[in-house]
């Protein structure tokens, strides 16, 4: 009996299939894609996405890589022997060719800086209005001071002349390179020799503290470091400025007078509410 009925069905599937053949003209075959794109798109902490983000080329500055060496290099001199001795020939060196002294490092430490203003007035425009630029200024000389001042009073190295023990870091030094770095920062866009003049003249300020007897190399090149990586820091806290001083509706209640004497140099900001 099951047998009758399997064929029984089997014999109704094949006659219904007979009446109503598939034809060729009624199947249609998908081609696969030639090529499939596949996106991977992330929700990022600011609820943004997109794959210009995702993508995008992470590049650190290379002054910045530089000056976290140059402190580097100062920091380890004071307990490297052979680093040390490097000190010492340089300045042996500077006693046997270089034997008198000059103030001209003096001055020259605040030549960039007083470029970054300079420069505007002949044309050449910068990345930041007056406002913006005399804040990073004041930011980062502020900022260079405290761990110049910092670094003297804690580490008490002797200067070459025997002066006195606040040898390192060199604040000459680290003055010329806020300024350099303040032009590189604004001007580099337009012309890299801008920048490249104020690291030169940056780094002959350094040189003639080594001539005169006041600092060793390392106290130098420590300099440098702190000077960077200072300005580095003025420009990061340039938005929370902004905020804190509501630049936009008390554009002119910020005042910022720079005071530059024979021994010394300081920043006069009054703020009016």
């Amino acid at each position: 009996m099951r047998i009758t009925v399997l064929i029984a069905i089997i014999f109704s599937y094949a006659n219904t299939f007979a009446q109503n053949p598939v034809s060729s003209d009624s199947i249609t075959v998908q081609q696969p894609p030639e090529s499939i794109n596949l996106q991977v798109v992330r929700p990022l902490d600011s609820g943004r996405t997109g794959p210009d983000i995702l993508t995008k080329n992470h590049r650190i500055d290379p002054a910045l890589i530089a000056a976290g060496a140059f402190m580097g290099y100062g920091v380890i001199a004071q307990y490297n022997t052979p680093l040390r001795g490097l000190d010492m020939k340089v300045k042996n060196a500077r006693e046997k060719y270089f034997a008198g002294r000059t103030t001209i490092d003096d001055y020259l430490q605040y030549l960039p800086a007083l470029s970054v203003y300079a420069i505007d007035l002949m044309g050449t425009r910068p990345k930041h209005d007056v406002t913006d630029r005399t804040l990073v200024m004041a930011v980062s000389h502020a900022i260079m001071g405290l761990t110049v001042q910092t670094l003297k009073h804690t580490t008490t190295v002797p200067r070459p002349d025997g002066s006195n023990t606040k040898s390192f870091p060199s604040g000459h030094t680290a003055t010329a390179f806020v300024g350099a770095h303040i032009l590189y920062k604004e001007y580099g866009n337009s012309s890299p020799w801008i920048g490249i003049s104020g690291y030169m003249i940056a780094g002959a300020t350094g040189a003639l503290r080594i001539v005169n007897n006041k600092h060793w190399l390392s106290d130098v090149v420590a300099g440098a470091g702190i000077g960077i990586v200072s300005t580095e820091i003025a420009y990061l806290l340039l938005p929370k400025l902004h905020k804190l001083w509501s630049k936009k509706e008390n554009i002119n209640a910020l005042s910022i007078l720079p005071v530059v004497g024979s021994k010394q140099a300081r920043l006069s900001i009054t703020y009016r509410f």
